[in-house]
């Protein structure tokens, strides 16, 4: 986009960048982040701008982007994964594979299930149950907000498994931290 410079004062002071649409000049305003007198350069997705958000009483620091990432305290820096949950197999149904020396920390999760069926969330393929057998009836929704600290968490190189006591469609989004 190329800017034109008209003057403040017409034929006198300093210029100003804007852009012309139409036969009319639209003043150009350039976001740029640093401290007083100095700049960082202007905001982009090199340079994303700092924001502070609030989750509870907690201030959390997070980049502004499209999409937009959640960063969130006590994760060690660094944003949120995320895996899509589409399953419909009775059984084990792992959403996120377990990586070697890795643990997965689920931190937000939301799933609606197609019809009534038992769940329960597992660490890895035939291992530790993360929670008890929940029912859940036809439609029903579950949603496990973002607060900071991780819902579940499993063993070093254990994947995160769903467990559907019948074949029925489970169907969500899973936001986690995979890390060493």
């Amino acid at each position: 986009m190329a800017y034109e410079s008209v003057a403040v004062t017409p034929g006198v002071g300093a210029g100003i960048a804007c852009d012309l649409v139409g036969g009319v000049n639209f003043q150009a305003v350039k976001i740029d982040v640093g401290a007083d007198g100095a700049t960082s350069g202007p905001v982009s997705a090199a340079n994303p701008m700092p924001v502070g958000l609030l989750f509870g009483a907690t201030a959390v620091s997070a980049s502004v982007g499209l999409p937009i990432r959640y960063q969130v305290p006590n994760l060690g820096g660094g944003f949120l994964s995320s895996a899509k949950i589409d399953h419909a197999a009775s059984g084990e149904n792992a959403v996120i594979a377990g990586v070697a020396s890795q643990t997965i920390r689920i931190h937000k999760m939301f799933f609606k299930c197609d019809g009534a069926v038992s769940v329960f969330f597992k660490d890895a393929a035939g291992g530790n149950a993360l929670t008890g057998t929940m029912i859940v009836a036809a439609g029903e929704s579950c949603v496990l907000d973002l607060d900071g600290e991780p819902w579940f968490e499993t063993a070093a190189a254990g994947a995160f498994i769903i467990n559907l006591s019948a074949a029925v469609g489970i169907r969500g989004r899973i936001y986690y931290k995979q890390s060493a």
